[in-house]
């Protein structure tokens, strides 16, 4: 019976060893993938962070552009006005010269 003892022993040396060895490697490779990891985890937030500052600054410029936009259709708006009160005094020409034009007309008739 010592004899299969002994090799029982044996045995858990092996395994021991072999276990031991098959840790280290797992503990090797989740080390490297834990750092894989680190490293795209700061990639991914290095680019969120940029993403960030180009949304902040897209929306700067829109509202620059939109201001900009605002002040410009305010002034077509002022411009127009000028332009229809123009135009109407035109229509009252146009009437006065209609009613210059009839009356020149009778005057020819007359003479």
């Amino acid at each position: 019976m010592e004899d299969s003892t002994s090799e029982g022993a044996v045995l858990d040396i092996e395994l021991y060893q072999s276990l031991e060895t098959r840790a280290a490697e797992l503990s090797k490779n989740l080390t490297q993938v834990v750092l894989r990891l680190q490293t795209e985890m700061k990639q991914m937030s290095n680019s969120t962070v940029e993403s960030c500052n180009v949304y902040k600054e897209s929306v700067q410029r829109l509202s620059d552009q939109v201001d900009t936009c605002t002040g410009k259709t305010v002034q077509l708006i002022t411009e127009c006005d000028e332009l229809d009160k123009d135009l109407a005094q035109l229509h009252i020409m146009a009437k006065q010269i209609k009613t210059i034009d009839k009356a020149l007309d009778r005057l020819n008739q007359a003479i």
